[in-house]
């Protein structure tokens, strides 16, 4: 397990989070703790897409190769449960005319777009290099994308709770020694950043980005175009899950 530092502060003026000073000396830490796995499943996602003048021909067509990606997938071995197919939607495109009229640009004829977006839980991601070219080569598939993951994430996640508290811990250990003082007790923590609790406070209203250490999945790739290269549909080696901790630590004076 590799675990990452971050940048450690010594809590002497007021945190720009603007809350009150704890009536005590502290310090403000955060540790971190990331781990490279090998993933053992993947989330495929893709589109059908089909346009057309005629509305029936646009479903028609979309009908028919979302049928075509079904059989694909099953073909593949994967269970009707592990498929998601969302529901079909409908959309009228009017593409700008060249031309010019007394009211300004002219609209040319309407065309009519059908698609239908399917999530798939990829529990063989061996299969993934075959797989991904035969979507992307299929005609009206657009937006092929796969997310590799591991089925144990949630149980590797808290082992980097774990690392990362203690990677906190002696962090603070560290910075108290070297200003002569001994580390107290944990006075709090949390896996956000401590500013961001208190703005949340102030301003309910507000929405946060997900830290860099969140626990999405890291390893991810989106294809759009109709050229297809090996590495577009390879299953990576490793992905990095990660974990970080933000802790407040009384200090206590080492003459005591």
């Amino acid at each position: 397990m590799r675990v990452a530092f971050a940048w450690l502060l010594l809590a002497v003026v007021a945190p720009a989070w603007g809350t009150d000073l704890p009536p005590f000396p502290f310090i403000n830490v955060s540790g971190h703790a990331v781990k490279a796995v090998t993933p053992d499943l993947a989330k495929v996602t893709l589109t059908v897409k089909a346009r057309d003048p005629s509305a029936e021909v646009a479903a028609r067509t979309a009908g028919d190769r979302a049928q075509q990606v079904l059989d694909l997938l099953a073909g593949a071995g994967i269970a009707p449960a592990d498929i998601d197919a969302h529901e079909i939607s409908k959309d009228v495109i009017f593409d700008r005319d060249s031309g010019f009229s007394s009211g300004g640009i002219r609209r040319g004829p309407p065309r009519y777009e059908v698609s239908r977006s399917f999530s798939v839980l990829l529990r063989r991601i061996a299969a993934w290099p075959e797989l991904g070219p035969k979507l992307l080569e299929m005609p009206n598939v657009e937006d092929v994308g796969a997310q590799f993951d591991r089925t144990d994430r949630e149980a590797l996640e808290a082992e980097l709770v774990v690392a990362a508290a203690h990677d906190a811990q002696q962090r603070a250990e560290r910075i108290a020694a070297g200003f002569g003082q001994h580390l107290g007790a944990v006075q709090a923590v949390s896996q956000d950043p401590f500013e961001e609790i208190s703005t949340r406070f102030l301003r309910a209203d507000m929405r946060y980005a997900a830290s860099a250490y969140a626990g999405s999945p890291v390893a991810e790739v989106m294809v759009t175009g109709a050229r297809v290269t090996g590495a577009q549909v390879l299953v990576p080696a490793t992905i990095e899950l990660a974990q970080s901790v933000n802790a407040i630590y009384r200090l206590e004076s080492a003459a005591r």
